[in-house]
């Protein structure tokens, strides 16, 4: 195929992974936490990042019958994104600084 990308080379989604995982290993060593603690907030983090997707909001809409309200669904949907990432940040503060005993 043409192009880059997991479209023309599914093995990048792997190696995109792998750096991924690395990354979120080498952070939680560096700053002293849980590498579990941060690979869950990543894990968790990603979904309020797919939430608000132009992308996923666009496919959505067009799936469901609502191509052109995606700029309604967007700010409806922020209105929960943002308590959601505010949540997972006291979570995290928590679970990091609070209560590390609790995270493996």
């Amino acid at each position: 195929g043409h192009g880059l990308g997991r479209q023309t080379q599914p093995e990048t989604l792997k190696a995109s992974t792998v750096c991924a995982i690395q990354n979120l290993w080498l952070t939680a060593r560096a700053m002293g936490l849980s590498d579990i603690l941060m690979a869950s907030v990543g894990n968790a983090g990603s979904t309020a990042g797919k939430m608000i997707s132009p992308q996923s909001i666009v496919i959505a809409a067009a799936a469901v019958g609502l191509a052109g309200k995606e700029g309604l669904i967007m700010r409806q949907t922020i209105k929960y994104t943002i308590p959601y990432v505010i949540l997972l940040a006291l979570m995290t503060f928590g679970f990091a600084f609070l209560f590390p005993g609790l995270v493996p």
